[in-house]
C-alpha cells in the first residue's frame, strides 16, 4: 500500500532502504558483497505470519491475509544499535 508498492524488490534494494548496505560497503569501492540479508529476512518474517495466521485459523475457522514488507522486514532485523 506503500509509496513503493508497484516497484520491484530487490535484495539490494530492500538492504539499501533499511540501511544494512550502509553498514556493509565501503562507500569509496561500492559493491554488493555477502548473503541476501532481506529476501532472507523477509522470507522469515513471512513464515512467521504465516503459522500465526494458521494457528488463528485452527481456532477461530477464520482466514487472515499475510504482507510481508521488504524494507520494514530488514529494518526490524537490524540490532537497535545500528539503527541508532
Amino acid at each position: 500500500t506503500g509509496p513503493y508498492r508497484d516497484r520491484p524488490a530487490f535484495d539490494t534494494v530492500g538492504q539499501a532502504l533499511s540501511g544494512i548496505l550502509g553498514l556493509a560497503v565501503d562507500p569509496e569501492a561500492p559493491r554488493m558483497v555477502g548473503t541476501t540479508i532481506s529476501d532472507n529476512v523477509t522470507g522469515m518474517y513471512a513464515c512467521y505470519g504465516i503459522m500465526a495466521a494458521l494457528i488463528e485459523r485452527g481456532r477461530t475457522g477464520k482466514g487472515r491475509r499475510v504482507t510481508v514488507n521488504m524494507m520494514e522486514a530488514s529494518a526490524a532485523f537490524m540490532p537497535d544499535a545500528f539503527l541508532n
